[in-house]
């Protein structure tokens, strides 16, 4: 019940933010304000534990609400290896999350490559498969130019 409550003053605040930091002639948030609720990433405290649920973190529902123009600037948190507040499985960092949202915005045919024609190897048959993918040399790189990529073309 509290998270819910929190979600609901966290938006209903950064609706008036945003309607504060738009001029007469915009009809979108400024980029500075999708920028600085992106930056509240590493406050998240959890996402849906199957693909698909909602989000119950206020702060994943924020930067949901921006939908595709958060892209940019959670493809900029894809080489994060800051570690976040989240732990499932594995502990997650904020690269982590920033891929978990875009494929929640974005729904793409492929993951964690947006577009299918990259895969990750199969060792393990599970989630340790992405672990040692991400913390392999290179692959966050690889994983944030393709996501970069996509977003232009989507």
């Amino acid at each position: 019940m509290i998270e819910v409550l929190c979600a609901t003053v966290l938006t209903a605040c950064l609706h008036h933010q945003t309607a504060t930091m738009i001029t007469q002639d915009q009809t979108e948030p400024a980029p500075a304000l999708i920028q600085k609720v992106v930056e509240g990433i590493s406050l998240i405290g959890g996402l849906p534990p199957k693909s698909g649920e909602s989000q119950t973190d206020p702060r994943a529902i924020a930067i949901m609400s921006f939908g595709r123009k958060a892209a940019p600037y959670l493809v900029a948190k894809l080489t994060d290896t800051s570690l976040s507040r989240v732990v499932y499985a594995f502990p997650y960092t904020i690269g982590d999350l920033a891929l978990a949202l875009l494929v929640e915005i974005y729904q793409p045919q492929g993951w964690p490559f947006p577009d299918g024609r990259i895969e990750i190897p199969e060792i393990y048959g599970d989630y340790r498969d992405y672990v040692a993918f991400v913390n392999s040399p290179g692959s966050r790189d690889r994983l944030q130019k393709a996501w970069q990529e996509y977003v232009k073309n989507h």
